[in-house]
């Protein structure tokens, strides 16, 4: 319901008084009588409600994200208009009209918020993600689920727009400062960003089962970088298999030698030692295991390669149909 501040005519939001079992029951999109809280109006803001009185399109020369004294248009602050639309006002709770409500964007049903200057990450409690807006043209939207859907792509795009008509210097913010840096794009899962402990065991040190802390929020890892990456670390391990292959050779021709090895007493060559000779020998049969095992090691990174860094494989790194810069 929208009550004028002064008391004024409450418009198109007044209340319907509810009378025993009279009440409209709003079957096939019919008038249906619900309680709603009484909506406080400031008296810069004009208003437009469903006849129920729960969800209001509000019009606003200032700042005002909750009470009349809140944001910039409660400090009496200039170029803060904003467009503001509660859907189920106090949704949450069980007001009714006796409760005098200015909108609250915890309590609300959902919520579009768009203004000229506001605070939009205090507004609505976002986590600090070391962009924290203030001061600037801020929009939100709110609701218990979102979705963003286009037919044939969707875009997040910060920085400045190349667009004619902004000036020699480029397009500005809204109030008219530069723009030195591209911004920043958060994906914040929990409006949590602050260091969390995690205890996991070393890969280094499978013993090392410390407790350590760690940024939660973190840089997401660019595709083709990380395969070129990943490429070259294959590469490095195929050149250490190769360096263990050559040295496992060598080994084998050693053995050989191990095997057949004589010594002369005088002219007559003496037998080979039955010690050294199976030594010798049960190392020749562990070459040729290592020879295998090398071999099928080199082929598995060459099929991890394929499955992994190459845009046929089956479970290639890289998003088909999501990048970011």
């Amino acid at each position: 319901m929208a009550k004028k501040e002064n008391n004024k005519n409450q418009g198109s939001a007044e209340k319907k008084v509810l009378k025993g079992n009279n009440k409209r029951q709003g079957v096939n999109n019919t008038d249906i009588d619900q309680d709603a809280p009484f909506l406080n109006v400031a008296q810069n803001e004009k208003t437009n409600s469903d006849p129920s009185g729960r969800t209001i399109v509000i019009l606003g020369a200032g700042d005002k994200p909750g009470s009349t004294e809140t944001g910039y248009g409660g400090r009496g602050g200039t170029k803060s208009s904003r467009i503001h639309i509660p859907v189920g006002l106090a949704s949450s709770k069980d007001f009714d009209n006796n409760t005098i409500y200015s909108p609250n964007n915890a309590l609300d049903g959902a919520t579009i918020y768009v203004s000229e200057k506001t605070d939009i990450d205090a507004n609505f409690g976002c986590a600090d993600d070391g962009s924290k807006s203030k001061a600037k043209s801020g929009m939100a939207l709110k609701a218990d689920h979102n979705r963003l859907i286009g037919r044939e792509s969707v875009k997040i795009v910060t920085g400045r727009a190349p667009i004619e008509g902004a000036g020699s210097k480029g397009e500005t913010n809204a109030r008219g400062g530069r723009i030195d840096s591209c911004g920043q794009i958060s994906l914040i899962a929990g409006n949590f960003t602050e260091h969390e402990n995690t205890s996991a065991m070393s890969t280094l040190d499978v013993s090392d089962t410390s407790t350590t802390s760690r940024q939660k929020l973190q840089p997401l890892v660019k595709g083709d970088d990380m395969v070129k990456a990943m490429g070259e670390m294959a590469e490095i391990l195929s050149q250490v298999l190769t360096q263990v292959s050559t040295l496992n050779s060598t080994l084998g021709l050693y053995t050989q030698l191990e095997i057949g090895h004589i010594h002369f007493v005088g002219p007559i060559p003496t037998t080979p030692s039955p010690v050294t000779a199976a030594a010798a020998t049960a190392a020749q049969i562990q070459v040729n295991v290592i020879k295998a095992q090398i071999a099928n090691i080199q082929t598995q990174i060459s099929q991890f390669k394929i499955n992994y860094l190459e845009e046929i494989g089956s479970n290639y790194v890289n998003s088909k149909h999501v990048k970011t810069t």
